[in-house]
């Protein structure tokens, strides 16, 4: 027959026991590393998902800063035809003001002449006005005499 534990059951049983408890602290252990398991593999894919959605936010937020360069550079371009623009303008508007100043100049000129002519013709009129005066009374004399 077979010994008999101390607790009154046999051998046996007692050694079934250990073997069940072992094999229960063996899926414990298992069940425990495959929870961790688990939490990493949750862990892995919540990180894979935040990744993406930071990659996807990113590639938004660079598509918006790419329209804002796209649209800053438009306005820069924009800026400098109608500075170009606005120069050529400038530089025809002072080349029309240099021209309107040399004909002025020109106008001043010949009003000086004219002005000069006008004078001569005037002082002449007048040595003419006394000349014919001179000879009125010379042509008097000449009858009185």
């Amino acid at each position: 027959s077979l010994p008999r534990s101390a607790n009154g059951g046999d051998n046996n049983s007692t050694f079934e026991n250990a073997q069940l408890r072992k094999q229960l602290d063996m899926q414990r252990q298992a069940s425990a590393i495959n929870a961790r398991h688990l939490a990493l593999n949750n862990e892995e894919v919540i990180a894979r998902a935040l990744r993406e959605k930071a990659s996807e936010i990113a590639g938004e937020e660079m598509l918006k800063l790419q329209a804002l360069l796209e649209a800053a550079e438009a306005r820069v371009r924009e800026l400098k035809q109608t500075a170009t623009r606005e120069a050529a303008a400038a530089m025809k508007t002072s080349e029309q003001l240099r021209e309107t100043q040399l004909r002025l100049r020109n106008s001043e000129q010949m009003r000086t002449e004219a002005e000069r002519q006008l004078r001569e013709v005037s002082d002449r009129e007048r040595v003419a006005t006394m000349l014919l005066k001179e000879q009125e009374q010379l042509a008097e004399q000449a009858q009185a005499d």
